[in-house]
């Protein structure tokens, strides 16, 4: 995530000056990549807890539970936002 918060900070660093269309233009494209990617790590930690669950793992737990809810809060905020 921190990758991603990276690379959107320098593609924004470079097109400082852009109009609010292509700026419009832009998150309709990046919308469905962060959603799709969202809720497949929402996926992911919800299997994660599951296994912390069944193995009684509480380090796999304390590991899986904030990437989880930060992947499942951005689900819920773009939820219908998505064309």
């Amino acid at each position: 995530m921190a990758l991603g918060w990276l690379r959107s900070m320098a593609f924004e660093s470079k097109h400082l000056d852009e109009s609010a269309a292509f700026w419009i233009r832009q998150e309709a494209k990046v919308r469905p990549r962060m959603f799709a990617f969202c809720a497949l790590a929402s996926g992911l930690g919800a299997v994660g807890l599951a296994v912390a669950k069944a193995s009684s793992s509480a380090s796999l737990a304390g590991y899986s539970i904030a990437p989880t809810f930060v992947a499942v809060s951005g689900v819920v905020l773009m939820w219908g936002k998505v064309p």
